[in-house]
């Protein structure tokens, strides 16, 4: 009896351990929020600043059990995924948005506050229903079976392929940008990809009828138009916004015709080449938070430091959006970091509260594989 009780309160600390060592918080995770003078110039490029997320030892202890996951940029340069149209194919589709709606429902019980949270959520699921409903409208009246917010996504090789939101690949009938975070497990058959368009004025074949070309991440805000508002309407206004502050002119509309534009090629390109063997020599960064003007613009966060690196250079492609787009130069107070950083990471409570409307988590079961704001 004795062993037992023993052994089952050994669990319960291991247990209790590995949770303490996952929580995304400033018991597991630092930031150099008041950084010199030197340190400050190392992560500054004109508009934009980083400020690296270290983990301490004992959140690096519990990062074993995570695998490796291939990046859907690798994936699609090694043709070992296909992404297509849903054309005449009855799949079950996840509903991303429902999922809200019932956590919102549950949450209904414990407070007011929250009642007003469900009740705005459902009625943000509702208009967003009736927007894909007009979309399917459209493209039924245009003779195509194949969906606007909905691809068809297959992995054919023995890796599991991470896929994330905000990421943009081009072909098909027209460019979409992905709605959520998912895995895609080896040898998956098709599966449903719900993704938002990017390119309003093209739904016809061009020269790839699959989406083959990855064009990168969107910047932060077009992300939180994908992610947080999950509203079509709102990304082709933010594609429009974008495209109109970057003078990029397009006939269909496109995202994508940003880099089309010398000028913001060029700029690109210099925010890319400086910042990206800026963390290099730092083995325990997990991710960053963003700055330009003075202002977090957003941050994102990993499981790992392999699963952050595996993604930091696409993700530049959002920073650098945000700051040629948007950005002005960098003068934040260290005192405004200070307090982003306490409403993040301080516990897992507030944390949840300041993401329910600026960011959003994605899960593997029960372990947070990502968690950004915008």
């Amino acid at each position: 009896m004795k062993t037992l009780f023993f052994t089952t309160l050994l669990a319960f600390c291991i247990g209790h351990h590995f949770l303490w060592a996952q929580a995304y918080s400033l018991e597991n995770l630092e930031v150099n929020y008041r950084p010199d003078k030197q340190q400050e110039n190392h992560f500054t490029y004109q508009k934009l600043r980083l400020y690296p997320i270290l983990a301490k030892t004992e959140f690096l202890a519990q990062q074993v059990p995570i695998g490796h996951y291939t990046s859907l940029k690798d994936a699609l340069l090694a043709k070992s995924i296909v992404i297509s149209e849903s054309e005449n194919r009855q799949l079950h589709q996840p509903d991303f948005l429902n999922i809200n709606e019932v956590e919102l429902e549950e949450e209904e019980i414990q407070t007011n506050d929250s009642v007003r949270r469900g009740r705005r959520q459902r009625t943000n699921n509702l208009q967003q229903n009736r927007n894909n409903q007009a979309i399917q409208r459209t493209v039924n009246n245009q003779s195509s079976s194949a969906q606007v917010n909905q691809l068809l996504i297959e992995n054919l090789s023995g890796d599991t392929v991470y896929v994330m939101a905000g990421e943009i690949v081009q072909g098909g009938k027209q460019d979409r940008v992905i709605a959520q975070d998912m895995l895609i497990p080896p040898r998956s058959g098709q599966l449903p990809l719900p993704v938002f368009c990017v390119e309003k004025g093209r739904w016809t074949y061009g020269d790839n009828a699959n989406f083959e070309q990855y064009y990168g991440f969107s910047s932060v805000k077009l992300r939180s138009k994908v992610s947080v508002d999950r509203d079509q309407g709102a990304v082709w206004g933010e594609v429009a916004r974008a495209n109109a502050n970057n003078k990029v002119s397009t006939a269909t509309g496109a995202y994508t015709a940003q880099l089309s534009s010398k000028n913001v090629q060029e700029q690109m390109e210099a925010y890319t080449q400086f910042f990206k063997d800026k963390l290099a020599e730092m083995p325990n960064v997990i991710g960053v938070i963003v700055v330009s003007g003075d202002k977090v613009v957003g941050c994102d966060m990993f499981a790992s430091p392999v699963l952050f690196k595996n993604q930091f250079d696409e993700l530049l492609t959002s920073y650098a959006y945000e700051a040629i787009t948007d950005g002005q130069e960098v003068n934040i107070q260290p005192d405004a970091v200070e307090t982003y950083v306490q409403n993040l990471l301080a516990d897992e409570a507030k944390q949840e509260k300041f993401l329910q409307n600026k960011g959003n988590v994605f899960k593997d079961g029960n372990r947070k594989l990502r968690i950004s704001s915008y």
